[in-house]
């Protein structure tokens, strides 16, 4: 199993996880291809909630965010 594929299973869509320094949230919603890049290009980045916004992340973000156990 490749990092990447470890980290999909580790970080699944609807996962909520935390910034392990600030505290604050975010809502994983799916793994996605980064913009401008062919569809057979590995899923490099995520789409998140946060702050009521989605946003695109690049994968080492989730360096600093770990998942919230409820």
């Amino acid at each position: 199993m490749s990092a990447l594929e470890s980290l999909k299973r580790f970080y699944p869509p609807g996962m909520m996880i935390h910034h392990i320094e600030t505290g604050e949230v975010a809502v994983i919603i799916e793994w996605a291809v980064p913009l401008g890049l062919s569809d057979k290009t590995p899923l490099r980045e995520i789409k998140v909630l946060k702050d009521g916004e989605v946003v695109r992340w690049k994968i080492n973000t989730l360096n600093k965010w770990k998942p919230r156990r409820a």
